[in-house]
């Protein structure tokens, strides 16, 4: 039995000095630790976005009375950010114009990517 050990530890652990001289029984309890921190860390991201979302409708809302899907909400965030852009500065100034821009390039997007 104990080549069966020995080849599950050359598998994949074998170059993993965070594993070193841990028992399979340690390895497996670190992993699953691990795993749940992982899980917990994209739970907290999809709660970031969602409410990313949420403020990206609410301030179109507020500042032009239009109504935005979520995915019209997430390209928005993301444009923004990517861009540095002020949101509420380019829908006071630009308005629906801004918006109106966002949405051909979010369809364009979409024609390139395939959707």
């Amino acid at each position: 039995d104990d080549s069966d050990e020995s080849s599950d530890e050359s598998s994949d652990d074998d170059d993993d000095e965070l594993y070193a001289g841990l028992s399979k029984e340690e390895r497996a309890k670190i992993k699953e630790a691990m795993g749940g921190m992982q899980n917990e860390f994209e739970q907290q991201q999809k709660i970031e976005r969602e409410e990313r979302i949420k403020a990206i409708k609410d301030t179109v809302a507020f500042n032009l009375s239009i109504d935005v899907s979520d995915e019209q909400a997430l390209f928005i965030d993301e444009f923004v950010t990517e861009n540095q852009y002020n949101l509420e500065q380019e829908l006071q100034d630009e308005g629906v114009n801004f918006l109106e821009g966002l949405k051909e390039m979010m369809e364009q997007k979409a024609l390139l990517n395939g959707n």
